[in-house]
């Protein structure tokens, strides 16, 4: 039977997105924890014969718990040199009636997750970094819900996360939108307003405060910028505040209260959070006393030098009030806040701590008691035991302080131990899902590279074994029954695909049976056709070509290092510079061959091409006449590949052509005899005069790809330096960005509304450009005095007046393309292939929907990264007009040629394989109300920029000839450069899935991949389509 190849191709598409989807659900995994909570009436531990171990005595009666949001270590631990924005913090360390350490967060490094990690005790999954902006109620053992089981009563004020997480647990609270980064002052007076009053009254025992005014700051204009002091300080002067209030309080009741001030997570230099830089998990974590006469730590260091980690947090807090410790917790008693307590306490906090370790160890590990972890607890009890009996003997040494210290080591070190292999053997992944995923994406990459084989003939044709029908129904069956016992009824029994209802089950049995057949089919037709087309195909390499595929296929082996997927960028630069390299050297040897002629045969020079069959069936694949003007594009693409054999013998006989293109003709001709001698053979790559204007297009490319690729560092090893957007963000140097955005708008301008002279299109692109710059300048980023002095605002009316004004221009061009397509049906014979005026028409849509992109992108973009996307349009102007109409590059060529720009382009933006390269300010610019399907939407445009844009040219790029068969090409293209590397990269990080790196390096590549390929599968189904 014959599939035509736009259904193929879609069907190809759909099964890639389900391969995607069912790997990441099986690879993200659920971890197992402890259901229930801890109480005071579990088990007591017995340490000796006839004697249970109590509790340490309770410490505090109240708490205040100051989260703010990305306070990062070094705005608190400053360095005495520098100077400190948070003074009275800084001298309540001094003094000692303060106690502070550097927190370590677990990436990914988001608030949901580190909310969860801060009260749970655990270590929240990766998949947390998407739950975030849908937070659920929390149901695992947590600390807020022990003060609750107390009788203490509980208020919070901030962060609306909190508000979802525990729903049931305030006795009063009032939440905020977290994720409104354009508000950094109002989110902040909404928590401080209540202080006055709550801090007067005394019915409460636990108050929270989520501060995110800071977070906001960051996100909109980094760590550096002249607002992040004043919040620093209206953040102390709050801490001031709260802490004299409870003195006073302590002094008139008589009670203690512990405040507690720490960060979320840090921040990076950059502004943004989620990956696992120093920067974005070191968090400061200060302990303040309400009591002046505690003793001093035990530790001695300077504030902030002993390291902790943020969930050593929930078991400190619960010992310190009186309370069980979480029992899915694995953090460990910050010792220095147990110094007052006597020795024998501090021992007994360690020993409660360890033994609730325990309880999770002995859930997660499989033979337990035969561990390193295991044994190191036995060791420290028996440490103990001797301890208490000398105690109990009288006959402790001098040094008794120092041996239960040692004691407290020995409990670390084995909670230590038991918690890493907690957290290597937690994760309950999902095999089979994993490994149906990864079947699904080799079924599609075999069926791309047929289709990329098979596409010069117009139908894909699934070849039926009608010799086997017997061996064929036995292999179905057995993989239908083998799937079926995998997935339900084995111990790999998957939850993501096998239902429970019975309709459920039925519907899989009878899914799993109709791929078993169908994928038996294409198999078989796959490998049979393939095999008989390789061993009759000829193919004519280009030394361009060699590089693209080439090029391909060792960025796919590169995923299989986790430096080489740090540091990516590096990878496309360096291909991307090679490729424009080979370009200009093509062209520089090729103006030397025709000024230095090998021979002295000269044919006559072109002046213009004629196609003498002007039919629909010999007009396929032929280039489209330009309307203003013929030069636009005057060569036929001559390569085997692009034309065929009638069409590349009428333009022998009716075109006059240069010799190399003669020659290329000529070799292409000889290959369409019945018994060539070579199968494979290479092709000079160029295909029409090269000119001076060529070569030096060439060199404004390569310039240009240089200058991109250090306006923003980026990766991982080299992300501290200093870049060109660092000193273009200084206040300082405003003016320069200014001109720098203006030139660039400009720029666009020019070059996107210069090849297609509507006037329309160019009064949009002007309008838009003009909301731009107003937008940003009302923002405070660019300067425009004689408009705005000095009134820094939102800038929503200029950035919605961006958004009216494209929607208008989206309008009109879709009624244009409608009124197009009916005058043309009225215009146009009973013929199915497609017309001129139709490509033309599909041209000029194209073009619209690239203009209208790179303005929406120019909007959301940081104001430093709007010259990185006038350089892709310069790029784009210059490789389309000068560089690609002379080389003979085939569509699979072209089309690997501009996937490769796009890649390096979504580098150039200072993008990176890591969650706090996400520009989170680009989702929120104007927008007045919280809309998450919005915001993800402008938070994954501006990301994706760069590819999407690239893409959108191609498409464009296609839409100049006439056929379908090059959109065919290009779609079978595109699957493959997303289906190759995610069939490797599946099987890598599945082998690899407790790896050291797995969650900081590989997790998020694959989160990347996934989106990346959604958009690509988008723009294969629009192609298909055209």
């Amino acid at each position: 039977m014959e599939i035509p190849h736009g259904l193929f191709i879609t069907a190809l598409t759909l099964i890639q997105l389900l391969s995607v989807i069912l790997f990441q659900k099986g690879f993200f995994p659920i971890k197992k924890s402890l259901s229930g909570q801890a109480s005071g009436r579990d088990p007591p531990i017995e340490l000796l014969t006839g004697s249970t171990v109590a509790p340490p005595s309770v410490q505090f009666d109240k708490l205040i718990v100051i989260l703010i949001d990305a306070l990062r270590y070094d705005f608190v631990f400053n360095k005495k040199s520098q100077p400190t924005f948070m003074p009275y913090t800084a001298k309540l360390l001094e003094r000692g009636q303060a106690v502070g350490y550097t927190a370590l967060a677990h990436p990914p490094t988001v608030t949901m997750p580190r909310i969860k990690a801060l009260t749970t005790g655990t270590i929240p999954g990766f998949i947390d970094v998407v739950l975030n902006f849908n937070s659920q109620s929390l149901q695992e053992d947590h600390i807020l819900g022990q003060f609750k089981q107390a009788g203490k009563h509980l208020i919070f004020y901030g962060d609306d996360t909190w508000t979802k997480l525990f729903p049931e647990h305030f006795t009063r609270y009032e939440g905020t939108t977290s994720f409104f980064v354009s508000d950094y002052t109002e989110v902040d007076n909404n928590v401080t307003r209540h202080l006055d009053n709550e801090l007067e009254q005394h019915d409460w025992d636990v108050m929270v405060l989520h501060y995110l005014g800071l977070d906001h700051i960051g996100h909109l204009a980094g760590p550096s910028s002249p607002l992040m002091p004043a919040k620093l300080l209206e953040m102390d002067k709050i801490i001031q505040r709260i802490h004299q209030s409870i003195q006073n309080t302590s002094k008139e009741t008589g009670g203690r209260s512990l405040m507690v001030v720490l960060g979320d997570h840090g921040m990076s230099d950059q502004g943004n959070h989620g990956g696992s830089s120093h920067n974005e998990m070191a968090t400061p974590m200060v302990f303040i006393d309400s009591s002046t006469n505690t003793k001093k730590p035990r530790y001695k260091d300077n504030p902030g030098e002993v390291i902790i980690d943020q969930i050593d947090l929930v078991p400190s807090l619960a010992l310190l009030f009186g309370l069980p410790i979480p029992q899915n917790s694995l953090g460990q008693v910050i010792s220095g806040l147990f110094t007052s307590l006597n020795i024998t306490e501090q021992l007994t906090a360690h020993l409660i701590n360890c033994h609730q370790i325990l309880n999770v160890y002995q859930q997660n590990v499989p033979n337990y008691n035969s561990t390193s972890g295991y044994r190191l607890y036995g060791q420290a009890i028996q440490y103990h035991q001797a301890w208490l009996r000398n105690m109990q003997d009288g006959h402790l040494p001098v040094d008794e302080t120092n041996q239960a210290n040692k004691i407290m080591d020995k409990y670390h070190i084995a909670m230590e131990t038991m918690r890493g292999q907690i957290i290597r053997k937690m994760s309950n992944y999902d095999i089979p899902a994993m490994v149906i995923g990864i079947l699904l994406m080799w079924l599609v990459l075999l069926g791309v590279i047929y289709g990329i084989v098979w596409s010069s003939n117009s139908p894909f044709v699934l070849g039926l074994p009608t010799k086997l029908p017997t061996a064929l129904a036995v292999i179905c069956g057995v993989e239908a029954i083998m799937c079926h016992m995998i997935l339900c009824t084995s111990s790999y029994h998957s939850n993501s695909v096998c239902p429970s209802s019975g309709l459920g089950m039925a519907g899989l049995e009878l899914a799993i049976l109709i791929i078993s057949v169908t994928s038996t089919l294409v198999i078989f037709s796959l490998v049979k056709l393939f095999l008989h087309t390789v061993s009759s195909m000829t193919v004519e390499l280009s030394f361009l070509s060699c590089i693209l595929w080439l090029g391909t296929i060792l960025h796919t082996s590169t995923l299989l290092s986790s430096s080489f997927v740090e540091e990516e960028h590096q990878t496309w630069y360096f291909f991307t510079t090679t490729l424009h390299l080979a370009i200009l050297l093509k062209l520089v040897f090729s103006v030397l061959e025709h000024k230095y002629p090998k021979s002295s045969i000269q044919l006559p020079a072109i002046t213009s091409y004629s196609q003498s069959n002007t039919t629909g069936e010999n007009d396929d694949n032929l280039p489209l006449r330009r309307v203003r003007s013929q030069s636009m594009y005057h060569q036929t693409e001559v390569n085997g590949l692009e034309s065929p054999p009638h069409v590349m013998m009428s333009s022998l006989h009716t075109v006059t052509s240069p010799p190399h293109v003669m020659k290329s003709s000529l070799r292409t001709v000889t290959s369409l005899t019945p018994t060539p001698k070579k199968k494979v053979h290479f092709a000079d790559g160029v295909k029409a005069n090269v000119t001076f204007t060529s070569v030096l297009s060439t060199i404004v490319l390569l310039s240009c790809h240089r200058l991109l690729r250090s306006i923003n560092q980026t990766g991982n090893k080299w992300l501290h330096l200093a870049d060109v957007s660092d000193w273009l963000i200084r206040p300082e140097n405003k003016g320069y960005l200014s001109l720098s955005v203006f030139l660039s708008l400009v720029l666009i301008l020019w070059l996107q509304t210069s090849r297609y002279h509507n006037i329309l299109s160019i009064v949009f692109s002007l309008v838009c450009s003009v909301g731009i710059y107003c937008h940003r300048t009302a923002t405070g980023s660019l300067w425009l005095p004689w408009l705005y002095k000095n009134k820094i605002h939102h800038g929503t009316l200029e950035a919605q007046t961006v958004y009216f004004t494209l929607l208008t221009y989206i309008l009109h061009m879709v009624l244009k393309h409608i009124r197009d397509i009916q005058q043309q049906k009225e215009s146009q014979d009973l013929d199915h292939k497609k017309s001129r005026f139709d490509t033309f028409s599909s041209y000029c849509l194209a073009k619209d929907v690239l203009v209208i992109w790179t303005m929406l992108v120019c909007l959301l973009l940081r104001p430093h990264n709007i010259p990185v996307m006038a350089g892709n349009v310069l790029q784009h102007y210059v490789l389309t007009k000068h560089i690609l109409p002379i080389l003979s590059l085939n569509t699979c060529d072209i089309t690997l040629l501009f996937v490769w720009m796009g890649q390096a382009a979504f580098f150039y933006q200072g993008n990176s394989n890591s969650i706090s390269t996400i520009d989170i300010a680009a989702g929120y610019v104007g927008i007045a109300d919280y809309s998450p399907v919005l915001i993800g939407v402008l938070m994954g445009c501006a990301t994706y920029a760069g590819p999407i844009f690239w893409l959108l040219a191609l498409l464009g790029h296609l839409q100049q000839y006439t056929g379908t068969r090059r959109n065919v090409k290009a779609c079978y293209t595109l699957l493959l450069t997303r289906c190759l590397p995610l069939a490797v990269y599946f099987i890598m990080v599945t082998i690899e899935r407790y790896h050291l790196f797995v969650w900081t390096v590989f997790s998020p590549k694959l989160l990347y991949e996934a989106v990346l390929t959604l958009v690509v599968s988008v723009i294969v189904l629009v192609g298909a389509m055209m």
